[in-house]
């Protein structure tokens, strides 16, 4: 039997690139956007989850702008996209058995920041 993977955010850049290379596995892909479910509704995910019955589940799913929004509404950027995760983790209480992969992007100017800031905490 086929494994299923469930890939929320299956539209956006990251998760159409997840989809269309584990779309050339062994793998049942199962495909999911802001469309049929909203990821900040906590009974959506339960929902999604419970009738789609993954084995893993990969979040792609976030709240990104340009460099501009990103450094303007970084706090609310960093909020919402904890509710996708932490919804998505709520809903997978039930199921401990589901693996779960969450990609995340940090952009290369992002790391050099973190970097100068440590350095300056030291």
């Amino acid at each position: 039997m086929r494994k299923k993977i469930l890939i929320f955010g299956s539209n956006g850049l990251v998760g159409s690139s997840t989809k269309r290379i584990l779309a050339k596995t062994d793998f049942e892909v199962l495909a999911s956007n802001r469309s049929d479910t909203d990821l900040f509704n906590l009974d959506q995910v339960i929902n999604k989850i419970k009738d789609s019955k993954p084995d893993i589940i990969v979040n792609a799913a976030a709240k990104v702008g340009g460099i501009l929004a990103n450094n303007t509404y970084r706090s609310e950027f960093l909020i919402e996209n904890l509710k996708i995760n932490m919804n998505i983790l709520e809903a997978c209480i039930p199921y401990p058995d589901i693996k779960i992969i969450n990609l995340v992007m940090v952009l290369k100017e992002e790391i050099e920041k973190i970097k100068e800031q440590s350095q300056n905490i030291l």
